[in-house]
C-alpha cells in the first residue's frame, strides 16, 4: 500500500505538472510562445525576404527538436561555399553570416533553408536529414509569422511570408523564374532561351501563351516524354483574374467620410488556355433562353456574395472560424518534387 501511496501520491502530481508546463509552453496553433515572442519582437513592416529567413532560423524548434552535432560547422562549410557561389553568379547577390542571431543553430537553419530555396545539393545524410525537417517546420512556422503580420494589418509583409512559404514548397529562390516549377526544366535551358529571344518570361501563363513553335524552341533540349511532362503540369496551374474590384461600407449603399472600408475582390480560378474569367463572369449574369442580362438576380447574387466576402474578412481579422463552414473542393495536387513530404 505503502508503495501505491507514494506512486499517486508524489508520482501523479509531478506527471501532471509537467504536463501542465509543456502545455503552456505552445500557442493554441503549437508553436513555442518563445518563438512567437521572437517573431513579435524582430517582425517589422520594413521586413524583407532576407530577413524573414533569418528571423525563421530563430526559432526555438530547431533548437529543440534538431540536434546540433560539432561536426555540423564543418559539414555546413562546403554547403555555404555552394550557396555563395549560386547567389552571386546568377543573382548578383551576397551570403553573409548573420551578426545579430549567431547562435549555431540559427547558422545552419539559415544556411539550409538557402539550400532549399536554390536546390543546393547537401551531401552529408545527417544534415540533409536535418534540412528535411527544417522545411517541412518552415511551413507551419511561417504561419505564426502570417498571424502577426495580420494582426498589425502589414500587407507588403504579409505577402512576403505568404510567398517564402510557397517558395520553400517549390524550392525557389525569390529571384527565380517561376517557371522553374514546372518537371525538367533548369536554369541553363531559360539563360540559352533568353540570350537567343532576347526576352523574359516570368510566369507559366506567358509559356502557355507561347506559339507551339517557340515553345518547342524553348524546350528543344527535352525529350517528347519530357516535353509532355512540363505540359501536363502547366495546365494544372491556374491563372487568377480579377473578376471584380470595388469598395463597401458594412450596412450602407455609399461611402461616406470617416466610415470603415473594406475593399472587395473578387478573383476567379481558370486553367491556361480556357475561356478568360472575365468572360465566364459575363456569360454567369446572363439569361440563357434571351441572352440578356438578369438584372434582379444577378443584383442580389451580387450582394450575397459581397456580404459572404465581408464575413470572411471578419473572419480572417478576428481570428474566428465561420460556423457553418462547408469543405472546400480537393484542388490538383501540388507538383514540388523538392519538398520533403
Amino acid at each position: 500500500m505503502s508503495v501505491y501511496a507514494l506512486i499517486f501520491g508524489a508520482g501523479l502530481p509531478y506527471f501532471i505538472a509537467r504536463w501542465w508546463y509543456s502545455s503552456r509552453r505552445y500557442t493554441k496553433d503549437k508553436i513555442l510562445n518563445e518563438t512567437m515572442a521572437n517573431y513579435f519582437r524582430e517582425l517589422k513592416e520594413s521586413s524583407t525576404i532576407k530577413n524573414l529567413i533569418d528571423i525563421l532560423s530563430t526559432s526555438v524548434e530547431f533548437r529543440d527538436e534538431v540536434e546540433y552535432r560539432p561536426s555540423d560547422a564543418k559539414s555546413l562549410q562546403p554547403v555555404t561555399a555552394s550557396i555563395k557561389e549560386e547567389l552571386e553568379s546568377r543573382f548578383s547577390d551576397r551570403f553573409e553570416k548573420s551578426k545579430k542571431y549567431t547562435a549555431p543553430y540559427c547558422h545552419k537553419a539559415c544556411v539550409l533553408i538557402y539550400a532549399q530555396l536554390l536546390r543546393v545539393d547537401v551531401p552529408d545524410g545527417h544534415l540533409l536529414r536535418d534540412k528535411y525537417v527544417i522545411v517541412r517546420k518552415s511551413i507551419h512556422l511561417l504561419n505564426g509569422m502570417l498571424q502577426i503580420s495580420l494582426t498589425r494589418q502589414w500587407l507588403g509583409v504579409s505577402l512576403l511570408i505568404m510567398e517564402l512559404s510557397q517558395q520553400l514548397v517549390q524550392a525557389i529562390y525569390h529571384k527565380e523564374s517561376a517557371l522553374m516549377q514546372l518537371p525538367h526544366l533548369t536554369p541553363d535551358i531559360l539563360r540559352q532561351y533568353y540570350r537567343q529571344k532576347r526576352r523574359h518570361m516570368r510566369s507559366i501563363a506567358q509559356l502557355m501563351d507561347l506559339p507551339e513553335q517557340d515553345r518547342k524552341q524553348l524546350l528543344k533540349s527535352l525529350s517528347s516524354s519530357q516535353y509532355l511532362d512540363v505540359l501536363e503540369v502547366a495546365k494544372k496551374y491556374p491563372q487568377l483574374e480579377v473578376a471584380k474590384a470595388k469598395f463597401r461600407v458594412a450596412g450602407d449603399k455609399i461611402v461616406t467620410p470617416g466610415s470603415i472600408i473594406t475593399f472587395v475582390l473578387k478573383l476567379r480560378a481558370a486553367q491556361p488556355g480556357t475561356a478568360k474569367a472575365n468572360d465566364v463572369a459575363d456569360k454567369e449574369n446572363v439569361d440563357p433562353d434571351n441572352e440578356e442580362p438578369v438584372v434582379g438576380e444577378a443584383k442580389e447574387e451580387e450582394e450575397e456574395e459581397e456580404e459572404e466576402a465581408l464575413d470572411a474578412v471578419d473572419t480572417l481579422l478576428g481570428g474566428k472560424k465561420a460556423e457553418d463552414e462547408e469543405p472546400t473542393e480537393k484542388s490538383h495536387d501540388a507538383h514540388a518534387p523538392y519538398f520533403p513530404g
